[in-house]
């Protein structure tokens, strides 16, 4: 006897149970594009926060110890929902918090450390994320005149007691002393024998460090900025009516003169005539 399949096609049963099984499958499917594009929307977030992070701590590095402070990272809205903090530029969705305070230990009433806290904050998914970072800032070592930058191929020189240029470094206590008006002086590293000693006639060079003027008055500049400092060790606008000689420019933080130079120089004539000179090596 031969029995016949039945084939009545899919019963309510079959389809119900089919269309809770895609109806799981893609509330699955929809979790999961969701969760990967949630995840990455914080990733994309997250970096830009690192970066915004990352350029106001640069910017804390460039600027001088005193210019540090909340008022110089005030953080400003803009008309159209962005931000700024010192001239860095943050978008919309994302808000900045800084706090800068100098570090004073118990009993000491100093101002030579700062800390800086910095938190960036951002949403993904309604949810509010953050990144916090500390910083310590140090008081710059305020020396002017500007110490000697030895330029390629230069070695550091000195007279002996008897009167001889012998080298030294950089090193040596005794290579330049501006209050007696003994300049810091160089000589090239081919004008030196293989036994260390200098040949004659060497070209010899004398540094002369970044400065204003106005007349006979000057003023030594701190770095190759146009700064100089007060009796407080605190960095100040150079005096009004002072004028940096236009040899000091592109950022230089002094320059190197020929001997044979000094007296035809426009800054060595400036130096000679004030309580600095004559120059001498």
């Amino acid at each position: 006897m031969k029995y016949l399949k039945k084939n009545n096609g899919f019963t309510g049963v079959d389809i119900a149970l089919a269309v809770l099984i895609i109806t799981i499958f893609m509330s699955v499917i929809t979790s999961l594009y969701i969760n990967l594009y949630t995840s990455n929307v914080e990733i994309l977030r997250r970096e830009q926060a690192i970066g915004y992070s990352i350029s106001i701590l640069e910017k804390i590095d460039e600027l001088y110890y005193d210019e540090v402070n909340n008022e110089n990272f005030k953080v400003i809205e803009k008309t159209n929902g962005k931000k700024s903090i010192a001239g860095i530029n943050i978008d919309r969705g994302y808000d900045v918090d800084i706090n800068i305070e100098t570090y004073k230990p118990e009993d000491f009433d100093i101002d030579v450390v700062k800390t800086i806290n910095l938190t960036l904050k951002y949403e993904v998914g309604n949810k509010q994320r953050k990144i916090d970072f500390m910083k310590i800032k140090e008081k710059e070592s305020m020396v002017v005149p500007n110490i000697p930058e030895l330029e390629s191929g230069m070695v550091a020189a000195k007279y002996n007691s008897n009167n001889n240029l012998i080298q030294t470094n950089s090193a040596d206590r005794n290579w330049y002393n501006y209050l007696n008006k003994k300049w810091a002086v160089a000589v090239m590293k081919s004008d030196i024998t293989n036994s260390g000693n200098i040949i004659s006639p060497a070209t010899i060079y004398v540094w002369i460090p970044k400065f204003a003027y106005n007349g006979n008055n000057v003023e030594f500049i701190y770095g190759s900025g146009n700064k100089t400092v007060d009796k407080n060790g605190k960095l100040v606008d150079v005096s009004s009516g002072y004028v940096v000689p236009s040899e000091f420019s592109n950022n230089k933080s002094g320059i190197w003169i020929s001997l044979s130079e000094l007296d035809s120089n426009n800054v060595s004539k400036i130096l000679n005539n004030s309580i600095y000179g004559p120059i001498e090596i």
